[in-house]
């Protein structure tokens, strides 16, 4: 009897930890780079500079802009596939993503990952609009303004 209430909490606490990890992957999945690039370009002082590549980072797709003189990518994972969803996993835990073997540094919000960032000026105003894309609250109050 022991054996089985100390496997059922296990069980339990396994089934809520694997929850709350994947949960924050999967909330902006539905959305689409797209998107993301409006909502840099609208929150920051930035220009569109030009698709990515996805496939050196095993991502679905990729665009870049310019934050003053400097190049910052963008890639969305998609969290139904699989390996994407365990790169992405690996890029959170590590806060990096290598390309050809130069390292970045990486941040991740939901199903998107912003790569370069941090050697910008506008590094925190990057980090806000990045974090803040898919913020439900904060994308309501954007289309009650359009």
């Amino acid at each position: 009897m022991k054996h089985l209430v100390v496997f059922a909490l296990s069980a339990m606490i396994c089934c809520i930890l694997c929850c709350s990890c994947t949960t924050p992957l999967s909330e902006n999945n539905d959305r689409t780079l797209t998107e993301l690039a409006a909502h840099m370009l609208r929150e920051t002082n930035t220009q569109y500079c030009c698709d990515m590549n996805p496939d050196p980072v095993h991502a679905e797709a990729g665009f870049s802009i310019w934050a003053g003189d400097h190049q910052v990518a963008f890639y969305k994972y998609n969290i139904n596939n699989r390996r994407m969803k365990q790169k992405l996993i690996q890029i959170k835990e590590k806060g990096l993503l290598y390309i050809l073997g130069y390292r970045y540094s990486a941040m991740v919000n939901g199903s998107f990952v912003m790569i370069a960032y941090d050697e910008t000026p506008l590094r925190e105003d990057l980090m806000n609009a990045f974090m803040s894309f898919g913020n439900s609250e904060n994308e309501t109050l954007e289309k009650k303004n359009e």
